[in-house]
């Protein structure tokens, strides 16, 4: 049964593995955990790379924070979705400036995001006219 025609699965690449030799191998894991053959959506979980480890860690140690590369890092989603992995590819928890930054690298597919999470100075305007300007589909998850 392929639960996919039940169900829109998504998964999130955590900060660990946002790194673009780890990207395709943590997909991968995470298929092969869920039994499925793809996902319908695959998120960077957040615009934060750390040091691979073995566990997921809160909170974080500062020491174990690295510069994101988001040109390679999505050029590695990427290819997870030309492989057929991944339905759709996009970002979770991305600022607007964050969010930018990542269109700039940004080639062929289109990006979805999701969990935008709202707080109280986040200027909503310049999200709309951001999402809006570069065609995107954006899934509001208001959080507080």
């Amino acid at each position: 049964m392929n639960v996919s025609l039940y169900l829109f699965v998504t998964s999130k690449l955590w900060c660990s593995d946002v790194h673009p030799h780890r990207v395709l191998p943590a997909l991968q894991d995470t298929l092969q955990k869920l039994g499925l053959e793809y996902l319908d959506l695959y998120l960077i979980h957040h615009p934060v790379s750390m040091k691979p480890a073995g566990s997921y860690v809160l909170p974080f140690n500062k020491s174990d924070l690295l510069p994101m590369d988001f040109k390679s890092v999505w050029e590695a989603m990427e290819g997870c979705h030309k492989l057929g992995l991944t339905k759709n590819i996009g970002v979770s928890n991305f600022s607007v400036k964050k969010l930018q930054q990542l269109l700039l690298t940004q080639r062929s597919l289109q990006l979805l995001i999701k969990s935008v999470i709202f707080f109280l100075f986040l200027n909503l305007l310049v999200l709309q006219a951001t999402t809006e300007y570069n065609n995107l589909n954006c899934i509001m998850d208001i959080s507080e």
